[in-house]
C-alpha cells in the first residue's frame, strides 16, 4: 500500500507542482495530516500493550485503514515540502545535521538485505529461532553495517 501511496504521490507531484493552493485548504490538510498521523499511532496503543480491539469487527477495518491514513500522511508531506509549502517541518527535515544520517541510513538500506541472505545462507546449522535470536539478528542487520560505513 505504501509503495502505491508514493507512485501516486510523485506523479501528482509531477503534474500538480505549480498548482495554486489557497493557504485555508493547505492549513486544512496539515490539520487532516497530523489528525492521521495521530490516529494511525494512538488507535492502535491497547493493540500493541496486549490487549485486541474491542469488538472482533474493528480488527480488519483498523489494520487497513492505519497503512493507508499513514501512506497519506507521508504523502501530504512529501508533496507539501517539495511544492515550498511545508514551512516549518520543510526547514526542520531538511536541515543539514539530517545529511549524513541520510546517507548513513541509506547505506544500511542497500547492504543489509545481502548481508542478511550471506549470514543466514553461510549457516552451516539450521537457526533456531527464538525471540532472542530474532531480537538479535535484527540487531545486528541493522548495527554491522552501521559500523562498518563508520569505517
Amino acid at each position: 500500500m505504501c509503495y502505491f501511496s508514493g507512485c501516486v504521490t510523485y506523479l501528482l507531484l509531477k503534474k500538480y507542482r505549480q498548482i495554486k493552493i489557497s493557504k485555508m485548504k493547505q492549513v486544512g490538510m496539515w490539520c487532516l495530516t497530523l489528525t492521521c498521523a495521530l490516529a494511525t499511532v494512538f488507535l492502535k496503543y491497547d493493540w500493541n500493550r496486549g490487549r485486541g480491539p474491542p469488538g472482533q469487527w474493528l480488527k480488519i477495518p483498523l489494520v487497513f485503514i492505519d497503512r493507508i491514513m499513514w501512506s497519506f500522511c507521508v504523502g501530504w508531506t512529501v508533496f507539501a515540502c517539495s511544492t515550498n509549502r511545508g514551512g516549518v517541518v520543510r526547514r526542520f527535515l531538511s536541515w543539514s545535521a539530517f545529511v549524513p544520517l541520510s546517507r548513513l541510513c541509506f547505506g544500511i538500506y542497500i547492504v543489509h538485505v545481502p548481508f542478511f541472505f550471506i549470514k543466514s545462507n553461510i549457516a552451516r546449522e539450521r537457526i533456531f529461532y527464538s525471540h532472542f535470536s530474532l531480537v538479535s539478528t535484527g540487531v545486528w542487520m541493522f548495527q554491522n553495517p552501521a559500523c562498518c560505513s563508520e569505517m
